[in-house]
């Protein structure tokens, strides 16, 4: 199949080359047959899919990379509000509950956390090694066009 494909793209190649070299209407200098290649390599609207291709399959090969690394996440919130739940919540995370309060109408709240997380996977029961062998072996199938 690839060969007939490949047979297929140089045909084209060279009937556009063919095309191109020929004067329009008698005007004009005739292209040589190298600048005529040249033009339709440069003008293949193929190749330039097969670039993007290329392009896009070693961008997947980095994500596929990345999940061997570790994850550094920062995050902050800020909150507030009047909700007995959320206030009770709140004020028993910072250790700040009053001793006499109104569970009822326990008040108003505000509430800031910041923070940082590190995460790194290390066992992923072998999906990781997978899909960096998918990410290469698609590379190397848009490579070889």
């Amino acid at each position: 199949m690839y060969p007939f494909r490949i047979l297929v793209k140089i045909s084209f190649i060279l009937v556009t080359a063919l095309i191109l070299s020929w004067p329009a209407n008698g005007q004009g200098a005739a292209m040589t047959i190298e600048e005529a290649i040249a033009e339709a390599l440069k003008n293949n609207p193929d190749i330039e899919m097969a670039r993007a291709g290329v392009i896009k399959a070693e961008a997947a090969v980095k994500k596929a990379r990345s999940l061997f690394m570790p994850n550094l996440t920062l995050f902050s919130e800020y909150s507030g509000g009047d909700a007995p739940s959320a206030y009770l919540f709140k004020t028993i995370d910072q250790r700040k509950l009053p001793e006499r309060i109104n569970f009822n109408d326990p008040g108003e709240y505000t509430n800031l956390e910041t923070g940082v997380m590190a995460r790194w996977n290390l066992f992923s029961g072998g999906s990781r090694f997978l899909g960096m062998d998918m990410a290469e072996m698609g590379l190397d199938h848009q490579e070889a066009f």
